[in-house]
């Protein structure tokens, strides 16, 4: 799949997580994050604790209805859509991939292909959201 898109997460792992938090007041869970600089996830690198009573998650795809991410639904109780103007999405992103070391070539030709579609995808889910944030960039 495309870089970035929904099939190239581990989805499962993700929403069983997000389950145990829920439903399992003993457990430790561990959770990866993302390392810009290599491009690549990194396991276990957040732990939640059985005594952590808030949890933000982060995601592009926390709203998307295709299994196995609609089972969050279940265990997230609310879900903000961040609606941030398209001229002032692509300025921050070719940003970000220059700052972690592509070209600026690269990294409008990323945003323009790869990181379009994922938009596309996300937004066309946004009116699952409970909040909708708007950023103009201003």
């Amino acid at each position: 799949g495309q870089k970035g898109s929904p099939l190239t997460f581990d989805s499962r792992a993700f929403v069983d997580a997000v389950a145990t938090l829920t439903t399992d007041a003993d457990a430790d869970i561990l959770l990866p994050t993302f390392d810009r600089v290599s491009d690549e996830p990194c396991p276990d690198r957040v732990r939640i604790r059985p005594t952590d009573r808030i949890v933000l998650v982060e995601g592009n795809y926390l709203l998307l209805d295709d299994p196995p991410w609609v089972e969050l639904d279940h265990w997230i109780d609310a879900v903000a859509y961040l609606d941030v103007d398209r001229a002032v999405r692509v300025q921050r992103l070719v940003a970000r991939h220059v700052h972690y070391g592509r070209s600026l070539d690269d990294a409008n030709a990323f945003v323009h292909g790869s990181d379009e579609r994922n938009t596309e995808v996300v937004e066309a889910v946004r009116h699952r959201a409970h909040l909708v944030i708007s950023d103009t960039g201003r």
